[in-house]
């Protein structure tokens, strides 16, 4: 018998209910949740909830193989102990070439990357939260963490070889280890808007204005937790590009827009008690 009042009565939401009941479902194309059995029991796939099918797999295919994140913890269970772990050389890949991020890296691009994410002790190497170009000959973008320059930034390629366009803070050294944090990026681009955020607190980006941005579609399909490879087939097996040992990712939501700050607060607010903050 459940007692009124019992704190076991109400469990944690799962994430696309948080973002439901916060409002924040417009323009949403992507909510991956490590403790929804809606979005991961078992297999391969890492299942989008969103309504809009932009699954990925874990590794990059459909059979197992050797980078594979490793789910941990209680299928369906909202807690911390729920999340995808990596061994070194682990990431996520696109089940198709999702349509969503096609337009990230040009003109008037909006967007937003959210999540939450465990950057192992002592890593100093970026860790990419999602990405869609391999190197500066592709067009795409990516967002990432940093916990070498201690920044949350994303990254636009232009292709042709000419340089990738960097957008963070001007603040650095705020990126801690070895613990549970949420990271997210929004961006509008040329509107001065932008900025990063770590659980709650926010920073401007120093500039968000492309320089002569590509109008072609991207080269690639997208990753998590990595490049594509160089042939656009799968996740990079580069380990200066995969997360280290002992990290982990639990949540992550996308949007096609940006989310003002107050919006992206109020996510963080709804979720930090799962993390124990």
């Amino acid at each position: 018998m459940i007692i009124l009042g019992s704190p076991f009565m109400f469990g944690t939401p799962n994430l696309i209910d948080a973002i439901s009941s916060l409002s924040l479902t417009s323009s949403l194309q992507l909510c991956l949740d490590a403790g929804d059995a809606s979005s991961y029991t078992s297999g391969q796939t890492w299942s989008d909830v969103s309504g809009n099918s932009n699954h990925f797999y874990r590794g990059s295919g459909s059979g197992s193989e050797s980078n594979d994140p490793t789910f941990n913890g209680v299928a369906g269970r909202q807690s911390s102990s729920e999340y995808f772990s990596s061994d070194g050389n682990d990431a996520f890949w696109n089940t198709a070439k999702h349509s969503f991020p096609a337009n990230w890296h040009k003109d008037g691009a909006t967007y937003t990357v959210a999540g939450w994410i465990y950057i192992a002790s002592g890593s100093t190497e970026p860790l990419f939260i999602v990405c869609n170009f391999y190197g500066n000959n592709q067009v795409g973008t990516n967002a990432l963490v940093d916990p070498g320059t201690g920044k949350v930034g994303v990254q636009m390629s232009r292709g042709g070889a000419q340089p990738i366009q960097v957008f963070s803070s001007s603040a650095s050294g705020y990126v801690p280890t070895g613990q549970w944090v949420f990271v997210a990026a929004s961006f509008a681009e040329g509107t001065g808007t932008s900025f990063v955020c770590l659980n709650s607190t926010q920073h401007l980006m120093s500039s968000d204005s492309y320089v002569s941005p590509s109008s072609s579609a991207p080269n690639f399909g997208m990753a998590i937790w990595s490049t594509p490879n160089s042939t656009g087939t799968g996740v990079d097996t580069d380990t200066n590009y995969l997360p280290d040992n002992g990290s982990r990712i639990a949540e992550l939501s996308v949007w096609n827009r940006a989310l003002s700050q107050s919006e992206v607060d109020s996510l963080y607010n709804a979720r930090k008690g799962k993390f124990g903050l």
